[in-house]
C-alpha cells in the first residue's frame, strides 16, 4: 500500500504538473508538492524494505539512518536549487531546503551518538571499506562538501566543519574495523598496533590540514590541523608510550 498511496500521489502530481504548463503558477506549487511527496515515498520505501513492510515499526537502525542522512541532504540540496529558479516559490522550497537539512543532521547525529558500532554492538562485517559505514559516514563527508559548495553561504562554515568531523570518525572506524574484524565494539580490547595506527594516519591527517590550511591560506583549516596534532601527542605521551620501558 505505501507504493500505491504515496508513490502513486508523486506520480499523478508529476503528471498534473505536467498538464499545467498554461498554468505557470499553478505548475510551480504542483511541482513543489511532488518534490515533497517523493521525499515522503522514498522514507516509507526505505522503511518497507529494511523492517519487512512494517513501515511504523518503532525502530531506526544505523542502516535506516545512514540512507536518511545522505537521502534528505540530496533533497535539501534538490530543493535549494529549485528555490533559485522559482519566482513564486522560492521561500517555501528554502525553507523545506532547511527542513530537510536538520532531518539529515538530526539522523547524521544519531548515527554517530546512538546506533554507533563503537557501543551499539552491531557486527558490521569483514568485507573492507565497501560495508556500511561507507554509506552511514563516508557518505555524508561528501553531502557536507557538497552543501558547503553549493548550498547557502551562511552554512558553509558549519558543513565544513561537520565534513572534517566526519572524516576522522569514518576514518578511526575503519581503522578499528579492520584491526578488530567487523567488531567495533570499544569493550573489545585494542591493541597497540591499532594504537600506534591511529596516531600514524592522525599525525599524517593534521599535517596535511596543516600544510593545506597554510598554501591556501585558510585560516580554520590550520587551526584544525594545529588541534589535530595537539590531540595526537597528547594522545602518544598518555597512552601509545606508557606501557613501554627500557630502550623503547
Amino acid at each position: 500500500w505505501s507504493l500505491w498511496t504515496y508513490g502513486g500521489a508523486t506520480l499523478f502530481c508529476a503528471l498534473a504538473a505536467m498538464q499545467c504548463r498554461s498554468t505557470p503558477t499553478m505548475q510551480k506549487w504542483l511541482e513543489a508538492a511532488t518534490l515533497h511527496l517523493l521525499v515522503l515515498t522514498l522514507g516509507a520505501e526505505v522503511r518497507y524494505w529494511l523492517y519487512d513492510g512494517v513501515i511504523f515499526a518503532h525502530r531506526y537502525s544505523l542502516t535506516e539512518a545512514s540512507i536518511n542522512t545522505s537521502l534528505w541532504a540530496a533533497m535539501a540540496l534538490t530543493y535549494y536549487d529549485r528555490s533559485a529558479v522559482s519566482e513564486h516559490l522560492a521561500v517555501v522550497y528554502r525553507l523545506g531546503s532547511r527542513i530537510l537539512l536538520g532531518l539529515s543532521l538530526g539522523s547524521y547525529a544519531i548515527a554517530g551518538l546512538i546506533v554507533n558500532p563503537w557501543w551499539s554492538g552491531a557486527v558490521i562485517g569483514t568485507t573492507p571499506v565497501y560495508n556500511i559505514l561507507l554509506l552511514a559516514y563516508g557518505l555524508p563527508v561528501i553531502m557536507a562538501l557538497l552543501i558547503a559548495r553549493y548550498h547557502e553561504a551562511t552554512f558553509r562554515r558549519p558543513a565544513l566543519g561537520i565534513a572534517g568531523l566526519g572524516t576522522l570518525l569514518f576514518v578511526s572506524l575503519e581503522i578499528r574495523h579492520l584491526w578488530q574484524d567487523g567488531k567495533l565494539s570499544l569493550g573489545y580490547p585494542t591493541s597497540d598496533g591499532e594504537l600506534y595506527t591511529y596516531s600514524i594516519i592522525w599525525l599524517l591527517m593534521a599535517v596535511a590540514l596543516i600544510l593545506a590550511g597554510t598554501s591556501w591560506r585558510v585560516r580554520d583549516l590550520y587551526k584544525a590541523g594545529i588541534a589535530l596534532l595537539a590531540v595526537v601527542i597528547a594522545k602518544i605521551f598518555i597512552m601509545d608510550i606508557s606501557d613501554l620501558a627500557g630502550l623503547l
